[in-house]
């Protein structure tokens, strides 16, 4: 009986030898206290890799969910045309997507053996973004591939004889080395916990971008808007798009709301034809989304009334009216010119 539990033992540890642990290869992230979960933008300030509903994952397939910026919204992992990746010895690669922060590099970052969060990524808008601040603490049950614990198991002969030969296993732990920290802390004075605020990931996200024909305009009918939407699912969205006119002292001085679906991807053009004239000067385009039921995004794009496009506008006309003018006289004088030649080549061919 002995034998048959020690035969039993063996068996089993043998099947778990070399398995790595199931958090190190599915992982999330770890948020033991409030102020865990955050890196640290130097132009958007705060971000949480540990909100509710992030549902941040960690493969060796790479990275999805979402991370929240409380001044600039989600920031999405797993962009269409993006994503970040996750080398076997933790470096991370590729590109996340804010909503309002455009494109973050994050190919200076690596997850080290302990599954901490260092180093630095970029963008455009949100600036350098630092995993190694005083106060920053992004961390995940996640392993790379080069620094996975795993099980290897040895037999140990005791005693004397084979009546009393005793059998004992010994588990051996492969050492891990860590990875040197990209660069050295930055001291953050308040904790992150204070500054965010946590939302819910909706379940449709959207890249909205906000564009103006021309910034430049004669007459308000002469401004062209166009709202762009990429959607990150496939689920027909109804969108509320409202679009307002402010002054120079950011009074409203005129508001349209139009509604409309996105599904993967839409393009929604806006004309101000029903729209007041309005003085020159300089005015600011503003444009509201609503979507599921609670998600909202605000735009606004300057723009100028200038009596320089009017101008600019006659001068056009006028150069234009010129030029048909000389064209039709051209062409008078060149049917003239040629009845002409036709009238004396007859009249040779006749004698007269």
């Amino acid at each position: 009986m002995k034998k048959f539990l020690f035969t039993f033992t063996l068996l089993a540890l043998s099947l778990v030898s070399g398995v790595a642990y199931a958090s190190e290869t599915n992982g999330t992230i770890l948020t033991p206290t409030a102020n865990d979960g955050y890196a640290w933008s130097n132009q958007a300030g705060w971000v949480n890799f540990g909100a509710t509903n992030s549902n941040i994952q960690i493969t060796d397939s790479g990275i999805t969910g979402y991370a929240w910026s409380n001044n600039y919204g989600w920031i999405n992992m797993s962009p269409t045309n993006g994503g970040v990746s996750v080398a076997a010895n933790g470096a991370l690669s590729g590109y996340a997507w804010g909503q309002s922060l455009g494109w973050i590099n994050f190919s200076g970052v690596s997850i080290n053996s302990s599954g901490k969060f260092v180093g630095l990524a970029s963008g455009t808008i949100i600036g350098t973004f630092t995993f190694d601040c005083g106060n920053c603490s992004v961390a995940t049950d996640y392993r790379p591939i080069n620094f996975r614990t795993t099980i290897t198991t040895t037999t140990e002969s005791v005693g004397t004889g084979r009546s009393g030969e005793r059998s004992r296993v010994i588990q051996e732990i492969q050492p891990i080395e860590s990875p040197p920290s990209l660069v050295s802390p930055t001291s953050i004075s308040q904790p992150a916990a204070q500054l965010v605020t946590e939302e819910t990931a909706p379940a449709q996200l959207f890249d909205i971008r906000l564009l103006l024909d021309r910034s430049n305009v004669a007459r308000i009918i002469d401004l062209v808007a166009r709202v762009t939407f990429e959607s990150f699912g496939r689920v027909p969205t109804p969108v509320e798009i409202t679009f307002s006119i402010l002054g120079t002292d950011g009074q409203e001085l005129w508001k349209s709301v139009d509604t409309t679906t996105v599904q993967t991807e839409a393009v929604f053009v806006k004309r101000f034809s029903d729209a007041p004239e309005l003085s020159l000067g300089s005015y600011t385009l503003r444009l509201s989304t609503l979507y599921n039921t609670d998600v909202t995004d605000v735009f606004e794009a300057p723009f100028t009334i200038s009596s320089v496009v009017v101008q600019s506008y006659w001068l056009a006309w006028l150069i234009g009216s010129l030029i048909f003018a000389i064209l039709i006289i051209f062409f008078i004088l060149w049917k003239r010119w040629r009845k002409d030649m036709e009238e004396n080549n007859d009249n040779r061919i006749t004698g007269f």
